[in-house]
């Protein structure tokens, strides 16, 4: 280790210096706090022992310029000193001295204190090798991060089926850069549409990694992959599997892990477009919101128990009739359970509240701002969990050809 020395009195700081390089250390000298400043700022040294009282620079003013650079490393700092005042140690201190040794020194005294020193200086290094480390582990973490989110993006409907007989819209605001909710609209066949949200208990890569899986598992156009569609031998070649089976298959295929406890909510319905029929499937999901033409909106309450955690359970389909002119929205938990500052819940009422007071909008503007006073009741905290909100609307009798 290199010690820099400021002492003007010559004696001391030749005592001072043969003593140090017989324990082994490297030593600069300087004979006043100016030419210790100098030395200091053109060296690596990492270690000073300075007198006080030196001319044209003290060592206190010495401890300020030294604290006052921006350096990687700590500098430990001895101050030498007749002074033993409690307010003169209190001033050394807040100049930024670590230690004292009252002159005259004494060699024990001496070595114990620029061993402590020393020992200081190496846990400073090995801690700021550690954060480096930390530090870029954590870069590479959230490279990987912004990776999984990218892709997790890229799944969400970039544009949704639209025809003269529907509408369909989406908000959604993730907690986390990576998200557990997953949603979907697409077409079954050319008369039926199929759309879904899913909600992964807890939050990070783990939910995520188990919702972008459900998202091609629901996926209708991966072939035999898909648990939405089957072939047949006789035409059209596939038939379109009912809600409540897809729950089935889904708790069965996945059962919750005991060690992770992960599971997820799930609804899902069909919209058979040449009478206006939704049927739906509800495994522990928000019930949907149904508005239909001139109505208050309304709950569509179903029932089930969360996919993975029972397996023997049984998921039963609703089947509902819609006007022209209806409305449904799906939505996730995180939408109602966000709490504002007051640790006030959003709560379904509101929910329900927004969406009919714009009633009168596009679909899309009215979903939009769904979401936007969700986020307003967040606050600058922001919501707790991620936040989907799906609307489809059915098209007016004028509007279908």
């Amino acid at each position: 280790m290199k010690i820099l020395i400021a002492e003007d009195d010559t004696i001391s700081r030749k005592i001072l210096q043969k003593t140090l390089e017989k324990w082994g250390y490297e030593v600069l000298t300087a004979a006043d706090g100016l030419e210790a400043w100098d030395k200091f700022r053109s060296s690596d040294v990492r270690s000073v022992i300075t007198d006080w009282m030196m001319p044209n620079l003290d060592g206190i003013e010495l401890c300020r310029r030294i604290r006052g650079m921006d350096i990687a490393g700590l500098t430990y700092i001895i101050l030498l000193t007749a002074k033993s005042e409690k307010q003169d140690l209190i001033s050394g201190m807040n100049a930024g001295a670590d230690d004292f040794l009252t002159k005259p020194f004494d060699r024990d005294e001496l070595q114990v204190r620029v061993k402590a020193g020393e020992r200081v200086l190496t846990l400073q290094n090995k801690l700021s090798s550690t954060i480096q480390e930390l530090s870029e582990a954590n870069q590479r973490m959230k490279a990987d991060l912004d990776a999984a989110a990218q892709v997790q993006r890229n799944l969400l409907p970039v544009s949704l089926p639209q025809s003269p007989k529907f509408r369909a819209a989406w908000a959604f605001e993730p907690s986390q850069l990576v998200a557990g909710d997953m949603f979907n609209v697409f077409w079954l066949d050319e008369d039926q549409l199929g759309l879904y949200v899913l909600d992964v208990s807890g939050h990070g890569v783990q939910a995520a990694l188990l919702a972008v899986t459900l998202n091609y598992m629901l996926n209708p156009y991966l072939g035999s992959f898909t648990l939405l569609r089957r072939k047949i031998p006789q035409p059209p070649y596939h038939e379109i599997i009912p809600p409540a089976e897809v729950a089935q298959m889904l708790n069965s295929r996945l059962p919750m892990n005991p060690k992770t406890n992960q599971y997820f909510t799930f609804l899902y319905g069909i919209l058979d477009l040449q009478n206006y029929e939704f049927r739906f499937v509800q495994a522990d999901h928000p019930s949907p919101i149904v508005s239909l033409r001139g109505t208050y909106p309304r709950e569509l309450e179903g029932g089930g128990p969360p996919i993975g955690w029972f397996e023997e359970a049984v998921f039963a389909e609703r089947t509902i009739s819609l006007d022209p002119g209806s409305r449904v929205y799906l939505y996730s938990d995180g939408l109602t359970e966000t709490f504002n500052q007051k640790r006030e819940m959003y709560a379904k009422d509101r929910l329900i509240q927004q969406l009919h007071s714009h009633r009168d909008s596009p679909i899309e503007e009215t979903v939009h701002a769904g979401l936007n006073d969700c986020l307003s009741w967040a606050g600058e905290k922001g919501p707790a969990d991620d936040l989907t909100l799906l609307g489809l609307e059915t098209g007016l009798v004028s509007d279908v050809k």
